[in-house]
């Protein structure tokens, strides 16, 4: 898969674009992403980093590292995905704005994206809006009470199974393996001390 970070890195569409967050790339998102295949367009992802409330200033804990979604992206089969900077000065564009600065110029022909997507300023845009701007437009139906809210809420309370369920992948914790007190090994059950990235969910 191909991962860029400015529209001039992609060139001319067509393209059938998902677009969205995708944090922990979940199995609504999968969804998503496998209608966009499905289109017989260039599959491209337009997600964001870092995540547009932490860039409004607000706490959330990831599910996954741009990096790790950006796998998980991959592993689905999408040709391309485009990392946006999500800025307050992108945060504070119109919806009307928002198309013609981010899918209009990489050629997005289709627009697919869950039902519920939201975008610009005051999150007025929606994908009705899009279809009015000429955008062919996929929505995607939800899968009941699956979001990255309820699962991050499942992990916290040590709901795994259930959190993986929605998921459709283990819950998984990501670090770094660094130097311990080495006490596990004295007590027969050696271990490994991960060093978490601040701002994921563990």
């Amino acid at each position: 898969m191909k991962v860029v970070r400015s529209p001039q890195e992609l060139g001319e569409g067509p393209r059938a674009v998902a677009l969205g967050t995708f944090d922990g790339v979940h199995a609504g998102h999968r969804r998503v992403l496998d209608a966009t295949r499905e289109t017989g367009l260039t599959s491209t992802v337009v997600t964001f980093d870092p995540h547009p409330r932490t860039a409004l200033g607000h706490f959330v804990e990831l599910l996954s590292s741009l990096e790790r979604r950006l796998e998980l992206i991959a592993e689905q089969g999408v040709d391309e995905t485009l990392v946006v900077e999500f800025t307050l000065d992108l945060a504070r564009l119109e919806p009307e704005e928002f198309a013609r600065q981010v899918p209009e110029p990489i050629g997005a022909e289709a627009i697919v994206a869950g039902a519920d997507f939201r975008f610009g300023h005051g999150r007025r845009g929606d994908l009705a809006l899009l279809e009015r701007l000429g955008f062919a437009v996929r929505p995607v139906d939800l899968l009941e009470d699956v979001s990255s809210t309820r699962i991050r809420d499942l992990v916290r309370e040590g709901e795994v199974e259930q959190a993986a369920k929605l998921l459709a992948r283990p819950v998984e914790v990501e670090g770094t393996v660094v130097a311990g007190d080495a006490r596990g090994g004295t007590l027969g059950f050696p271990t490994a001390n991960l060093s978490v990235r601040p701002g994921l969910l563990v």
